[in-house]
């Protein structure tokens, strides 16, 4: 029977059987084949949102080009400047090469025929942008909340920490428990990214552009997650825009880290020993009430409640996967694309 490298909820790895997604234990597995993939139970949400963002491409398409035969009889004849420069690393033309060639094209009678939407797919093209960098983000998220659970099972102690001690919880520090906290203080970024952009992107669909006598600047410039007051989709149930201590704890985390330094002084990890051997590794949150941290003047790292990070990250992500897939289909749902298809 073929065995897999298996990450548990309590920082141990072991060689186990192709669990399923009924198991009801969390675990990790990597995966032969892709070369380094991993499963994990509930990973089909991931999958399930990362596929409806790729029909948000089509939502903005068809939100500036209702016709759809006007759109298709242009966007295969756009130079590759207008679609890749400023954008793709690929393609190495500069700003003022981007600039030199939207002036002779504006002047060119020939090309305007040929394609007279330009500034208008050139300002789609932006949108998409927003959308693929979103897609990014998330799976940086996931593969964030996956290292996490891997770098942890990796992490020390050495042999020489555990000679000598008896049955219970040790604690170490390294630069391996550092990445081990760097994961989940990153997780907590990128997942704060993903409430920003999001927010952009429903601003850009809600709040159409109609001149296009030049190239416009995104309306959603300026906007970030407060921002969200202004969205029909503001305070929708079960999406991201709703009022809830996961995504206002999210947005805490992500500001104390950003504003505030680390989440531990001297990041460390804590390890339970049982007969000589590690029977489980964790780190600890500060305590928090609802979204905030315990405050007392300067100092908002208290560990009294002993909250362990492997415990609580497992439902967060899970329950900020499935606000994301929820965001992803309500907006589907506001703005169906089907029509665009039919005609």
């Amino acid at each position: 029977m073929q065995l897999f490298k298996t990450y548990l909820q309590n920082g141990i790895c072991i060689d186990d059987s192709l669990r399923n997604y009924e198991c009801e234990d969390f675990y990790i597995q990597k995966l032969e084949y892709p070369k380094n993939t991993f499963t994990y139970s509930y990973d089909s949400l991931i999958h399930e949102a990362l596929n409806k963002l790729v029909l948000i491409y089509d939502v903005i398409t068809c939100r500036y080009f209702p016709d759809y035969e006007r759109y298709q009889s242009q966007c295969y004849n756009i130079p590759s400047i207008f679609l890749k420069a400023g954008l793709e690393s690929d393609f190495p033309a500069s700003k003022e090469d981007l600039e030199k060639y939207l002036g002779e094209y504006s002047r060119d009678k020939l090309l305007l025929k040929v394609v007279p939407d330009l500034n208008k797919f050139i300002y789609v093209g932006d949108c998409h942008y927003l959308v693929s960098s979103l897609q990014n983000l998330l799976e940086e998220v996931n593969r964030c909340f996956i290292k996490f659970y891997i770098k942890l099972a990796e992490a020390g102690p050495l042999n020489t920490e555990i000679e000598g001690r008896d049955d219970g919880i040790y604690w170490s520090a390294s630069s391996q428990i550092r990445d081990v906290h760097a994961c989940v203080e990153n997780y907590f970024i990128k997942a704060n990214a993903v409430l920003d952009l999001f927010c952009k992107i429903v601003y850009e669909i809600e709040n159409i552009r109609d001149d296009f006598s030049i190239v416009p600047r995104f309306k959603s410039k300026d906007k970030l997650w407060s921002a969200k007051r202004f969205l029909k989709m503001n305070k929708l149930p079960g999406t991201i825009f709703e009022e809830c201590d996961i995504i206002n704890m999210i947005i805490a985390i992500r500001n104390q880290v950003i504003h505030n330094g680390t989440l531990e002084i001297y990041p460390k990890m804590f390890y339970r020993l049982q007969n000589k051997q590690i029977i489980e590794r964790f780190i600890l949150f500060p305590d928090m009430e609802g979204a905030h941290f315990v405050n007392f003047k300067n100092r908002n790292h208290f560990y009294h409640n002993r909250h362990k990070v492997n415990d609580f990250l497992i439902a967060v992500h899970k329950e900020f996967l499935n606000r994301v897939l929820t965001t992803a289909e309500s907006l589907l749902k506001f703005y169906p694309i089907d029509s665009f298809y039919e005609k």
